[in-house]
């Protein structure tokens, strides 16, 4: 039984670095799947908090990681991003990023002076539903 559960934790392990390039160095990540579809996985961490001013207006930002392998590429790609999230407009827009995609040659962290807030697109689809809802909660509706 005891197998059993360390190869079930074992399989359920999330890609890339321990701790993001995002996150302070001393971060302890608890990352939740929000979703997974045919191009790939995500997950929150709703354990990691910051805010960020986007015009005028403070808005919480959220960290996810993804693993996708596009079309043509034979490994997978890691990413992490700081979503600056408005669930009361039901916009988002990304603060900051970290990509390891070896086989694509990106590779790298970066904060980003201006955001776009367009990141998702209407009408929403139920990968940006399930993403405001791990981070505006269960009960979030568009």
């Amino acid at each position: 039984m005891m197998m059993l559960a360390a190869l079930l934790l074992a399989g359920a392990t999330v890609p890339g670095p321990e701790v993001s390039p995002l996150a302070e160095a001393d971060h302890v990540h608890e990352w939740t799947q929000a979703y997974t579809d045919d191009e790939g996985i995500l997950w929150v961490d709703p354990t990691w908090h910051a805010s960020l001013d986007v015009d005028g207006i403070e808005l919480p930002l959220f960290l996810m990681r993804m693993e996708m392998t596009p079309d043509g590429m034979t490994s997978p790609i890691i990413a992490d991003m700081a979503m600056a999230v408005d669930c009361e407009r039901d916009r988002m827009g990304i603060a900051g990023s970290w990509t390891e995609a070896p086989e694509a040659e990106t590779q790298g962290a970066a904060w980003f002076d201006e955001v776009d807030m367009n990141v998702t697109e209407e009408p929403l689809g139920e990968d940006d539903i399930a993403v405001f809802r791990a981070v505006c909660g269960p009960n979030w509706q568009p």
